[in-house]
Order: structure tokens, then sequence, then C-alpha cells
């Protein structure tokens, strides 16, 4: 685990600035699967919508286990 997110347990603000930066790939994600540029399964759906809840309420596991299907974005 990198040292940035070991402190990140203790620190809201780092795992805001982690957040920020998820986010973006997700916004990206997901504008790519509205215009169908790629597509997802309902499961993969549910999945993702489920991480970007938690991700919201700054859900350590969340933000440092994010959906691969973000990778390409970050």
């Amino acid at each position: 685990m990198s040292e940035l997110l070991n402190r990140a347990k203790h620190n809201q603000d780092v795992l805001r600035q982690q957040r920020a930066k998820l986010f973006i790939a997700f916004d990206i994600y997901k504008s790519n699967v509205k215009y169908g540029l790629i597509t997802e399964t309902d499961e993969s759906h549910q999945r993702i919508a489920s991480w970007y809840l938690l991700a919201l309420d700054l859900d350590y596991n969340a933000i440092t286990n994010y959906p691969h299907e973000l990778d390409r974005y970050l």
C-alpha cells in the first residue's frame, strides 16, 4: 500500500483528493457508456453504481479498491 493511501485512512482530505481523481475517471467512463462507445453489463453497472455511492461517503475501501473499468481513464 502506498504511503499516501496509508495516511489517507486517517485523513479525509487525502481521501477527497484521491476520490476527485477517481470521479473524473468515472465521469469519462459513464459518458462513454451513455454514448455507446463502450458497453457494460447489468452486473458491472450495479457494481460501479454501488462503488460510486460508497465513494461519495468517503469509504476508504471503495476509494482504494475502485472498479478496474476506471483504470484506462486515470
